[in-house]
């Protein structure tokens, strides 16, 4: 690749990544700028759907215990409601997904600069970067220089 040509490498709605940048979401990194980057995972937080379930759980257990004293409307609807918000947060906890991140490595520390739950995208990506970082013509100026 010609050091005055820029050539695409990968493209789509958010990202667009060249032999000599990357613009990701309006911003533009230089590829002789990035050192690294690699994909990282972000595993989805469950602690507000497991406070519901035992939240939930400790309510229906109690609500059941009144049910066998005294059997009435109320405490049906009590204990339906708790067990409803156990099965929402077993059915959150069972669905989320991860999210995924391009992370930059360079002279200023490493960030996140995209993230997503779409895994194969952003293998893409961080796949186009590593190619542009390899084939950026300014990098092998500034090694050899």
């Amino acid at each position: 690749m010609s050091a005055d040509v820029e050539t695409v490498i990968f493209e789509n709605a958010r990202v667009k990544v060249t032999n000599l940048r990357a613009v990701i979401n309006a911003k533009t990194y230089a590829m002789s700028d990035i050192a690294s980057v690699e994909m990282t995972r972000k595993d989805a937080s469950g602690c507000i759907p497991v406070a519901m379930m035992i939240g939930g759980g400790l309510w229906a257990l109690v609500t059941l215990f009144s049910l066998m004293s005294k059997f009435d409307a109320g405490n049906v609807v009590r204990f339906l409601f708790a067990a409803s918000l156990v099965a929402l947060g077993y059915y959150t906890v069972m669905s989320a997904k991860p999210s995924y991140a391009v992370k930059f490595g360079g002279a200023s520390g490493e960030s996140n600069i995209l993230e997503s739950k779409d895994k194969q995208m952003i293998e893409r990506i961080v796949a186009a970067i590593n190619e542009a970082i390899v084939t950026c013509p300014n990098r092998l100026y500034q090694l050899l220089y």
